[in-house]
Formats: structure tokens, C-alpha cells, sequence
């Protein structure tokens, strides 16, 4: 799968600027509504940085903005799942399935030199933000089944599986500052270069997790009106200490159909009424590489030298 977006950064409004740089949505608000944007100069001949009705030039052209900054989101995505199956016996059969989800991606936040308003003295002078991820969900399950007739009138029917899954995040970027010339967007071209954006977030992560699953469903009825149904699963977790990274959760329903059992039950009234009760629960595992204290690092901008 291949997906490309590409637009004007787009960020919620602070004064006469964004959060996250500049905005044509929050420009757009301080411009006022007889004024002729679209046949109003926006950017110099020379230098190429904003032009705009006040004479300050204390806020951006929103269409400055839409000429001279761009975030792009290219995407390649593969997924696919695969089964087999057999039957042991008329009563049990067998499935192994394996799935697997991975994608690549690479992000790009440009902006050219010569931006006015919030946080000048790091985006005026220019952004080259590039990005890249990958992505990969790996997912393994062998499940059996079973329906049996115990008698003629008990059924029996019952899942017991294993499941595994790991989940693997990885993620590089680098953020340039202080455009040489204008209009060309490389790294090479920018005279400071560090592996944190302007707001001081990493643009650098690892994160891999997995999961360990064994777990059963098992169900009598009876006569088809009466069911008892009882689950347990026990999950495994690498996000947690060993020793500590095990946690079980079962569940229970019945369920009775009193118009199957009692032929007369309700007639004329009720055509079908079924009484069910049931208990269930579920497990949370928290995030990976909270359950020790870690050595933060906050490495200094580096420049290079023109």
C-alpha cells in the first residue's frame, strides 16, 4: 500500500500565530475583511521572507504560508495474514494463523526563512524537519476446537489457544535551523542541527513490546435452552518485571430459555424470551520502560560551522 499526503501545516491558534508554527487558520483571523488578500503583495522580491498590511509586518501572510511551508506524509504499507487448518477428528480441529503488519514512513515539516511572529528567533529563520518510522505488528495463533455430543441431549463446545504478538516502533528524525539560502530544503543547507524539534520534544524513540496469551472458552448446553459458558485467559507481558508480568482473567455466563423448556411458557404473550447473566474480566498492561528509573539525555544543539 503507497500513500502520499501533502499540505500546509495547519495548528491551533496562539495570538496571531500556532502552537506549532505558522497557521493560515490563525492569520486568517486578524486579517480584516476589506482587505484584498489575494492581489496584496506576500512575499519580498529579494529576500523572500513575509510582506503584509501592517507596518510592523507583525503577522504572517497566509498566503506566504501557503507558498513557503509544506508538511509531507509518504507511506509504504504491506499487511497479510495467512491460515492453515486440519481436522484431527469429526469432533477437534486445528488452526495455526500468522499475521503481519508492518509500514515505513516518511514525514518532512519544511518552512523557509523569512517567517514572522511566535517563536522568530528559532522559525523565522527557517525549518527542515525530516522524519522516518517503521512500524511492525507480528502476530502468531494456534487455536483448536472442539463440539462433541456427550449425550443426546449435552453438547459440549470449547476453544483453547495461544497467542502471541510483538510490536516494534521505531523512529529517527533530525530538525535543521537557520537557512543559508532560501528555497532549498536540505539538511546541508541549514547552519544548526539537532535531534530535537523547536519545542525541545526527541525526534528519536525505540519501543518494542510483546505479549504472551493462553486461554480456553468452554461451553455445555443442554437441550438448547440451557447454556453454561465459562473463559479464562492468562496473559504474559514484557512491558512488566519478570515475576510480576502475569495476570489472569476468567469470565462466566449462564443463559435459560424458558419458552424452549416450557412449551406453554407465555403462549399467545411471548414468542421468545431468554434470561442471560454473565461475569467477565479483562487485563491492562501499562506502557514499556516505566518500571525503572531511567537516565535522561538532553543533548545540546550542534552547529555547524560556514
Amino acid at each position: 500500500m503507497y500513500d502520499l499526503t501533502s499540505n500546509p501545516p495547519s495548528a491551533p491558534g496562539k495570538g496571531n500565530n500556532s502552537l506549532g508554527g505558522p497557521s493560515i487558520f490563525s492569520n486568517l483571523f486578524f486579517t480584516p475583511r476589506n482587505l484584498d488578500i489575494t492581489n496584496w503583495p506576500y512575499q519580498d522580491p529579494v529576500t523572500g521572507g513575509n510582506v503584509y498590511y501592517r507596518n510592523t509586518n507583525g503577522i504572517v501572510n497566509p498566503r506566504w504560508i501557503l507558498n513557503n511551508t509544506i508538511q509531507t506524509s509518504l507511506t509504504n504499507r504491506f499487511f497479510s495474514n495467512i491460515s492453515f487448518n486440519y481436522e484431527v477428528a469429526d469432533w477437534l480441529k486445528v488452526s495455526y494463523r500468522l499475521g503481519l503488519d508492518t509500514y515505513g514512513e516518511r514525514q518532512t515539516y519544511e518552512i523557509q526563512k523569512g517567517s514572522v511572529g511566535n517563536d522568530l528567533s528559532i522559525i523565522g529563520t527557517g525549518i527542515y524537519r525530516t522524519v522516518n518510522v517503521n512500524n511492525t505488528i507480528l502476530d502468531h495463533s494456534f487455536i483448536a476446537n472442539v463440539q462433541k455430543d456427550l449425550t443426546p441431549d449435552l453438547e459440549l463446545n470449547g476453544i483453547l489457544g495461544y497467542n502471541a504478538r510483538t510490536d516494534e516502533f521505531v523512529q529517527s528524525g533530525l530538525e535543521s535551523s537557520q537557512q543559508i539560502v532560501f528555497g532549498l530544503m536540505e539538511h546541508r543547507n541549514f547552519a544548526s542541527t539537532t535531534s530535537r524539534d523547536f519545542r525541545g520534544n526527541n525526534l528519536n524513540s525505540t519501543n518494542r513490546r510483546s505479549w504472551y496469551g493462553a486461554y480456553f472458552d468452554a461451553g455445555l448446553g443442554y437441550k438448547n435452552f440451557l447454556d453454561l459458558n465459562v473463559t479464562g485467559r492468562n496473559d504474559w507481558s514484557t512491558t512488566l518485571e519478570k515475576g510480576n508480568n502475569s495476570l489472569f482473567y476468567p469470565g462466566a455466563s449462564a443463559s435459560f430459555i424458558p419458552t424452549a423448556a416450557f412449551p406453554n411458557f407465555g403462549a399467545g404473550v411471548l414468542d421468545f424470551l431468554k434470561i442471560r447473566a454473565g461475569y467477565g474480566t479483562s487485563a491492562n498492561f501499562p506502557d514499556p520502560y516505566n518500571t525503572r528509573a531511567i537516565l535522561p539525555i538532553v543533548a545540546s544543539y550542534q552547529s555547524d560551522a560556514w
